[in-house]
């Protein structure tokens, strides 16, 4: 399972419905600044 702080953060911004996909992602608080990175590449 994802790191639960992850989870507990997605839920508290009421973003709960996302936490399965950052679970499944394996998507934690390290991964967040690459995904950032490359969605500012992105754009």
């Amino acid at each position: 399972m994802a790191n639960p702080d992850i989870t507990s953060w997605l839920t508290e911004l009421d973003l709960q419905e996302y936490v399965s996909i950052f679970v499944e992602n394996r998507i934690d608080f390290d991964v967040l600044p690459e995904l950032k990175a490359a969605w500012e590449q992105l754009t």
